[in-house]
């Protein structure tokens, strides 16, 4: 595994929300006690994520530890398919629970007693509704390269919401090209600042340059 050195790492997206969703989570209604809960997990440590970007595609993977300073102290939503309009829980009120476990951001809400949070609890029994996925902004994270695929760590990151899905998508947003576009900006500067330096490089280095900048005038030109 090759490592982005962290002086050439760019710094991560801060401007917009990111969602994803990490298999295998699942969702599933508890009916233990008096009132039904809703349990599952809604990101996994350690799993890669499906290709993620238009023109410069990279994974991710959640590392142990980062959902744990924002679960305790950010204002987090539970909602139905990411919509505000919808919302099940919310850890202010103490109708959403989370916490890291050795599997990843667990969770437990308490629905309200509404027709259309009951209609999604029948749904989830049925089993016609099972995944989870959860919306996030970028802290810290690291950059790297393994088998030819370019990898995104998420190291530390600030929740917005945990989310029952009926789609667990991998959404292909403008905030994760940008994020790409930023990551081989910051290549092609530190190559620059190299090139320049009293130390001769050699013409595969330029070549590499050439080459990084020609990609990158590319996506502009789209």
């Amino acid at each position: 595994m090759t490592q982005v050195n962290s002086r050439e790492r760019p710094r991560a997206e801060t401007s917009g929300i990111e969602r994803r969703a990490y298999q295998p989570v699942e969702v599933r209604v508890s009916d233990d006690g008096d009132t039904p809960k809703i349990v599952g997990h809604a990101a996994v440590f350690d799993e890669l994520s499906e290709p993620i970007g238009f023109m410069f595609p990279f994974r991710e993977r959640i590392q142990r530890g980062a959902f744990k300073d924002s679960i305790g102290t950010d204002d987090v939503r539970a909602l139905w398919n990411h919509n505000p309009d919808w919302v099940l829980g919310r850890n202010k009120a103490g109708t959403l629970r989370m916490r890291e476990d050795d599997r990843g951001l667990a969770v437990e809400i308490d629905p309200p007693d509404t027709q259309w949070a009951r209609d999604l609890l029948t749904s989830i029994r049925r089993g016609d509704v099972n995944q989870m996925s959860f919306g996030f902004q970028v802290i810290d994270d690291d950059w790297s390269t393994e088998n030819g695929e370019s990898i995104r760590t998420l190291k530390k990151v600030r929740l917005f919401d945990v989310s029952v899905v009926t789609y667990p998508a991998y959404p292909q947003t403008d905030v994760a090209v940008r994020s790409s576009i930023e990551r081989l900006a910051a290549q092609i500067e530190a190559l620059e600042r190299r090139l320049t330096a009293p130390v001769q490089e050699s013409a595969g280095q330029k070549l590499t340059l050439a080459r990084k900048k020609l990609k990158l005038m590319e996506v502009f030109q789209k």
